[in-house]
């Protein structure tokens, strides 16, 4: 027996305009993001926006992409190597989650890719944009990723990097300075009195470009403070033979073993500025282990400001990036591009500043 029940109306571009009192081509306007030459107010926006919330219209994206070529979706890249496979770091999803955020508060929608195989990872990316599937592409990348870039930026796609070196591959980079972050970090120890430091990176077998420029921040900290620098004082996979085998580097067991290392080296060692979060929960299990007090004894420093950093004990001290930002202006580069037809500055690093979150972590010299 069919049902007699009436039909819901679908809601129309007709209906919000009339709620909101403004045109049906305002509320077009509005909706797709559209930059025209007829400036509209941000009250008129908002009224306009809040009509279709309360109507529950949510405009046919499949309908616009055929009239405008604009699909309403971003792509996010995350480039892994083989080991590192299905993995994703605390960073990464952090980074994720701020592009997601500044993409649905302007109406987009993202496709997660996860970039192994260089070769492979070639063909995909372009079928992606040749199929018309996204807008724009925010890569977290690394330098083995290079050839993927360069071929997408001759096809003139759209595409910037969020990561530390984006803007030596030919597309705009969003990032923070690594080594002015680790230096405030090592000016705060420095004016608690502390001179012993040492510094645990990671213990792969050849040091990233993230990793150098954090520890070249340690560096510029202990030049900053007159402290001559001592190779022993830098626990990294060139300076040790024990190498963990973390998907990434900068795991926990680079940090429980790392500090072992460097308490056989150093007598009387008072603070540790750590590579991640990760090393330094690692750091604060080997100090334990080895009956050493935090921050009494050895305090300690970490980098992202992670959900590790809230669950240790003592509470870390940690260097936070600011993520949400960083994934907001990847996410307007794109959409700007997009709106106003120019092309992204190529050669443009976008820097934004980390900041040092003061926890339980670190002392002063007693």
């Amino acid at each position: 027996m069919e049902s007699t029940a009436p039909k819901t109306r679908k809601i129309t571009i007709a209906d919000v305009a009339k709620k909101a009192s403004v045109s049906p081509g305002t509320v077009s306007r509005v909706l797709s993001g559209t930059n025209t030459l007829v400036r509209i107010s941000e009250k008129t926006r908002k009224t306009v926006i809040e009509a279709a919330r309360q109507l529950n219209f949510y405009p046919n994206y499949a309908a616009q992409s055929l009239a405008s070529a604009k699909t309403h979706t971003i792509g996010v890249a995350i480039c892994q190597d083989q080991t590192g496979r299905g993995f994703i770091g605390m960073y990464e999803a952090m980074i994720i989650s701020g592009i997601e955020e500044a993409a649905h508060e302007q109406g987009y929608d993202i496709l997660l890719m996860s970039l192994v195989d260089p070769v492979r990872d070639i063909e995909r990316c372009k079928r992606i944009f040749l199929q018309n599937r996204i807008d724009g592409l925010v890569m977290i990348t690394s330098p083995e990723r290079d050839i993927i870039v360069k071929e997408l930026v001759e096809m003139g796609e759209t595409v910037v990097a969020i990561d530390a070196y984006g803007a030596d591959i030919g597309i705009p980079c969003v990032n923070i300075d690594n080594i002015k972050a680790i230096k405030i970090a090592m000016q705060y120890l420095t004016s608690l009195g502390h001179r012993k430091i040492g510094f645990i990176g990671t213990l792969k077998d050849q040091e990233g470009i993230e990793e150098s420029l954090r520890r070249k921040g340690y560096e510029a900290g202990l030049k900053f403070a007159n402290i001559a620098l001592d190779p022993a004082y830098i626990i990294n996979g060139s300076s040790v033979s024990n190498r963990t085998k973390g998907p990434t580097g900068g795991t926990f067991d680079d940090g429980y073993i790392g500090v072992k290392e460097l308490m056989s080296r150093v007598n009387g060692l008072t603070a540790v500025v750590c590579h991640n979060d990760l090393v330094a929960a690692g750091v604060i299990a080997g100090l334990n282990q080895a009956g050493k007090k935090i921050p009494s004894d050895v305090s300690v420093i970490g980098f992202d400001d992670s959900i590790v950093s809230r669950t240790t004990f003592p509470s870390l001290c940690s260097i936070r990036h600011p993520t949400e930002l960083m994934g907001k202006v990847a996410v307007d580069l794109i959409l700007k591009t997009g709106q106003d037809n120019s092309k992204l500055n190529i050669n443009r690093r976008y820097v934004l500043d980390a900041e040092l979150v003061i926890r339980d972590s670190v002392s002063p010299i007693a």
